[in-house]
């Protein structure tokens, strides 16, 4: 039996200090901390979801997107296994850094007042990629480090 596909798109965010974004969330009585980002729309592209994420949840726009990465093994969805994966992560430039949104929030659509999303800083060196909930963004951020 084929399994759906999920298509994710993380943003990696990098300041002058050496440390990159990272996102704290709990949905649905899970907590977790990843990268800014989340879910491919139907019939959205790729870069049109990294844009529209950003926007969701650091209230800023990307002035530029390059691509560095995507997942090369199979890896289940840890929300929904009987879905497969598929993450692209991009190291993004922002147009209005100073514009950040650092303070925690609802996440977009969420109907759990409980829930949240909270953008932070992290310095690169010593990240513990343990830090990171997901083997995806683990492998991105090993891929990251020198």
């Amino acid at each position: 039996m084929a399994r759906p596909f999920n298509l994710r798109v993380y943003a990696l965010i990098s300041n002058e200090h050496q440390q990159i974004l990272l996102s704290k969330e709990r949905r649905n009585g899970v907590e977790f901390t990843k990268f800014p980002g989340g879910g491919v729309e139907p019939g959205e592209g790729i870069l049109d979801a990294l844009h529209r994420e950003v926007m969701e949840e650091l209230g800023v726009n990307i002035s530029k997107a390059t691509f560095f990465y995507f997942n090369e093994f199979f890896q289940a969805s840890s929300f929904n296994p009987s879905e497969q994966l598929v993450a692209f992560y991009y190291l993004v430039e922002l147009s209005n850094e100073d514009s950040l949104e650092l303070t925690p929030k609802i996440p977009q659509g969420s109907q759990d007042r409980s829930d949240f999303e909270h953008a932070l800083w992290a310095n690169k060196t010593p990240l513990l990629l343990e830090t990171l909930s997901f083997p995806v963004d683990r492998k991105a951020m090993e891929k990251l480090l020198p």
